[in-house]
């Protein structure tokens, strides 16, 4: 893995995780879904680190936090040829 490609995933992230509380301090009232096709990026980072730094820097906790710890552990990725 390559530090671009981390800092790139990272700061990414950031910048949702960061629109997406600026939108909730201005109307709290609102409910936030967010469906975007990380894998690849997902792919490229160490996933225990990842979770910590979402728990630790951008207050992800219970639901949520489960929510991509149940999408990043036990993957596998195949390849069908017919």
């Amino acid at each position: 893995m390559s530090v671009l490609s981390l800092i790139s995933c990272v700061s990414n992230l950031k910048s949702v995780a960061l629109t997406v509380l600026e939108l909730l301090a201005l109307n709290p009232q609102i409910s936030v879904l967010i469906g975007l096709d990380l894998s690849a990026a997902f792919d490229t980072v160490d996933h225990s680190l990842l979770l910590d730094r979402l728990h630790s820097e951008f207050a992800v906790t219970d639901t949520s936090l489960d929510w991509l710890r149940s999408y990043l552990v036990d993957r596998a990725q195949f390849v069908k040829m017919e």
